[in-house]
């Protein structure tokens, strides 16, 4: 028997995309720093946002370890569904 782990299905559909690039799409709508770690962005850095709100966004890692632990978005505490929690887009 396998056990399905809810907070697999909700990783392999994160929205992620470097932090220079959501600067240029979101503007000042985007926060300067991670509201898990608390640490500013910077250029390289990839970001994964939660479907919720646009504003919603988080270090890749950090939202990762979050929904191992909590299937909510850390800011307004929306719940992440398994069968659509957030959009996922590759850049090219």
């Amino acid at each position: 028997m396998v056990e399905r782990v809810p907070y697999l299905s909700s990783l392999n559909n994160i929205k992620k995309e470097r932090f220079d690039r959501a600067q240029q799409r979101m503007g000042s709508a985007l926060d300067i720093q991670c509201s898990i770690c608390l640490q500013e962005y910077v250029q390289s850095d990839e970001l994964a946002e939660l479907n919720c709100d646009e504003r919603h966004c988080f270090h890749s890692k950090c939202l990762e370890d979050w929904l191992r632990h909590k299937l909510e978005c850390p800011l307004c505490k929306r719940t992440v569904s398994q069968s659509s929690p957030v959009e996922r887009v590759r850049d090219s």
